[in-house]
């Protein structure tokens, strides 16, 4: 006489959900990494044509300071995400917690990225407005897209 084993239980459809929209989190933070170097590479000659020694002084710091933020933001949200999918996936307790922190993180930062984006909406002139002109439209559109599947996969994850 055997005892039969019940076999594994399948994963519940919303652990799936989430799994997937943190990989989706991840490479769209991969995008924005690209978009971000875009940005830096079409900046560089606007900055070097501007007259103004120090406005151009100040503002290609304030660049090199962006790029290396985004990429030090981006590289970590992507490693976190990556480690984390697979942990949530299993239904880990410590990987739901990191996923809610990381997802509020998340939040916090594309709050305060669009609050930063809309406080400069309104420059035309100078410098800034010419670094704006010259930038993509696509790079605005991937930053936006970003930000929205952040707050809708916050929302997901439980």
């Amino acid at each position: 006489m055997s005892i039969a084993v019940p076999g594994p239980k399948p994963r519940p459809v919303v652990v799936t959900i989430a799994v997937v929209l943190l990989y989706l989190v991840a490479a769209s933070h991969g995008i924005s990494l690209i978009a971000a170097f875009v940005r830096f590479g079409v900046t560089q000659p606007v900055i070097e044509a501007f007259p103004d020694r120090a406005a151009a002084d100040a503002q290609r710091i304030d660049a090199v300071t962006s790029l290396v933020g985004a990429a030090a933001i981006s590289l970590i949200a992507v490693a976190g995400a990556v480690a984390l999918g697979p942990l949530l996936a299993k239904g880990k307790p410590t990987a739901r917690i990191l996923t809610w922190v990381f997802g509020g993180l998340g939040i916090f930062v594309a709050s305060v990225s669009n609050s930063l984006d809309e406080s400069r909406s309104g420059i035309s002139a100078g410098l800034p407005g010419q670094i704006d002109q010259a930038v993509p439209h696509w790079v605005g559109s991937v930053s936006s897209l970003r930000n929205v599947l952040d707050l809708s996969s916050s929302t997901r994850k439980r």
